[in-house]
């Protein structure tokens, strides 16, 4: 492609202490943060607006950032074990800390792919009477987004990277099982179009 006269190459940069701590005050819904709060954060994210955004839900879920007044501030002294060292580690445990109801919905979800009908999962879910409860939740913690209505019901993960740290945290037998039952309840419920499906 570097040859091509339409190809162009876009560097994309880290964001700027400022531009982080924009990003964290609007993950936290306030208009600004703590100098402390923000360089901290910002340190640890590096300037990449994914990481920021997971490592603030991360430290807001475990009580480590608290509301004070119309802002937020540290609500203790950080242990090393806070700061997951990669993006991957932050998703991961963020996934650890939700009941095991919602593990288990993110985890079938993970197995269908990046983008995954409701139809579908709830075909081989394991929790029927509290799907739509959990999908919910995923959605509000953002994990989740609802991609369309039309048709089906779609939703599609956050980013790549919460579907595959989703994924692999799964025992190998349950992920192979769990293929399996994917792949007939695609062929029960698309029989009619199967070959549109071949790919899937």
């Amino acid at each position: 492609w570097g040859e091509k006269s339409y190809y162009s190459q876009i560097m994309l940069h880290p964001l700027s202490e400022a531009d982080s701590g924009t990003l964290i005050a609007s993950v936290l819904g306030v208009a600004d943060i703590g100098r402390d709060l923000r360089e901290l954060i910002s340190r640890k994210g590096e300037g990449n607006p994914f990481y920021l955004e997971e490592i603030t839900a991360s430290f807001l879920e475990r009580g480590i950032i608290q509301r004070a007044g119309v802002g937020y501030r540290l609500s203790r002294a950080l242990t090393p074990s806070d700061v997951p060292e990669t993006i991957q580690d932050v998703i991961v445990s963020r996934i650890d800390r939700l009941p095991e109801e919602h593990k288990q919905v993110i985890q079938t979800a993970a197995v269908i792919g990046r983008e995954f009908a409701a139809r579908l999962l709830r075909r081989i879910a394991d929790i029927q009477e509290q799907l739509d409860d959990c999908l919910s939740e995923l959605k509000n913690l953002e994990f989740i987004y609802e991609k369309s209505v039309f048709p089906d019901l779609e939703y599609i993960f956050k980013h790549v990277l919460t579907q595959e740290a989703a994924y692999n945290s799964l025992l190998s037998n349950r992920r192979t099982r769990l293929h399996t039952a994917i792949g007939l309840a695609i062929e029960e419920l698309h029989q009619e179009r199967l070959a549109e499906r071949y790919e899937e």
